[in-house]
């Protein structure tokens, strides 16, 4: 094969992969939508009775609470961080845009990072 018909047959199978992932997600709605309808009748079963959790011969129910934090205000939350010297309460982490520039600029790693890269193909369409 030539790299023009490695491209092209690349692409007819991205496009079919991509065909069947829609057409699986979309056979999946409908038991998907019938298995949240059950999920809030047995949450609000739980609610109505006070109970945290059911058991049965098929199976047990039970509540749990998952909690997300997002930062709607970085500057407020970050100087509460620093005046009361919580900095449990939050996570560091390395911005990778700012990471690449700077190694690019400086062909240095900032101090205490692991820099991985990898080259990959990309395919496009013309």
């Amino acid at each position: 094969m030539t790299p023009a018909d490695k491209v092209a047959a690349y692409i007819r199978l991205r496009d079919h992969i991509k065909a069947s992932e829609d057409e699986f997600k979309l056979s999946m709605k409908r038991p998907r939508d019938a298995m949240e309808k059950l999920e809030a009748e047995l949450l609000t079963h739980l609610d109505e009775t006070g109970a945290n959790s059911l058991s049965c011969d098929n199976g047990t129910v039970y509540k749990s609470t998952a909690t997300t934090a997002t930062v709607e205000n970085r500057e407020a939350f970050r100087a509460f961080v620093i005046e009361q010297n919580m900095w449990e309460a939050m996570d560091i982490r390395a911005n990778k845009t700012f990471v690449r520039e700077y190694m690019e600029e400086k062909g240095d790693i900032l101090p205490g990072l692991k820099v991985t890269q990898v080259a990959t193909v990309n395919i496009r369409r013309s």
